[in-house]
């Protein structure tokens, strides 16, 4: 998918937050595509 995310790129983002210990407090996650189209 060129400049786009797919779900499972969100997914495990969501996914890695979600494992980290109570004391870690994730404020903010931004995801962007490392590829973008003309």
């Amino acid at each position: 998918m060129g400049g786009v995310l797919a779900a499972d790129d969100v997914a495990r983002a969501v996914e890695f937050a979600y494992a980290q210990p109570q004391n870690v407090c994730i404020r903010e996650i931004v995801l962007a595509p490392t590829r973008q189209q003309p």
